[in-house]
């Protein structure tokens, strides 16, 4: 599957004008338990992510990056566990990227989510996520076809810059862990 999004990191007061502006019809919580691939040629997410009784393995292949402008090839299926290791061949045979090592477990990202469907389309998420003693805010716009030309004219409106370069969670997560650890 291959994913679209638009990602905006916030302050608390854009948060605050977002959750204001748009009728978010959904909120869950959900937890992404990181791995890292040390020596890996593609810069690849590889989570276990916890949503309600779900529990999915991810593994993410960036494919376009443009400042706010996130492509990926995505990969998934349902686990029974969170183990510490995920071997290198559990990952090839699911995306079919070869993987020179195992994946070790690095730590967990906690989401608090609001959902709000424009359309068929496209969805905004608006998160609140915490890991390693950091809270921070984001904006989520996944989209399947067209441009969401509409949310983003809002935006605007609200002085909300969706042209900045956004990293991912996990890159945060793995910036702040690697800044930890030294």
């Amino acid at each position: 599957m291959i994913e679209k999004e638009i990602k905006i990191l916030l302050s608390q007061n854009q948060y605050k004008k977002i959750l204001d502006t748009f009728n978010f019809e959904e909120e869950f919580k959900q937890t992404n338990n990181y791995y890292l691939c040390e020596g890996a040629s593609v810069d690849a997410t590889i989570r276990i992510r916890e949503k309600g009784n779900i529990t999915k393995l991810q593994v993410k292949i960036p494919k376009k990056r443009d400042k706010s402008l996130h492509i990926k090839e995505e990969y998934e299926e349902e686990v029974t566990e969170i183990p510490l290791v995920i071997s290198k061949d559990k990952l090839k045979k699911m995306s079919g990227y070869n993987f020179p090592n195992d994946a070790i477990y690095t730590g967990k990202l906690r989401t608090e989510r609001r959902i709000y469907a424009f359309n068929d389309d496209i969805e905004i998420a608006l998160d609140v996520n915490q890991y390693l003693g950091i809270t921070d805010y984001e904006l989520e716009i996944e989209y399947k076809n067209i441009y969401p030309i509409e949310i983003i004219e809002k935006l605007k409106l609200l002085n909300i810059p969706i042209d900045n370069v956004a990293e991912g969670k996990n890159t945060r997560f793995c910036k702040k862990l690697y800044e930890i650890e030294g």
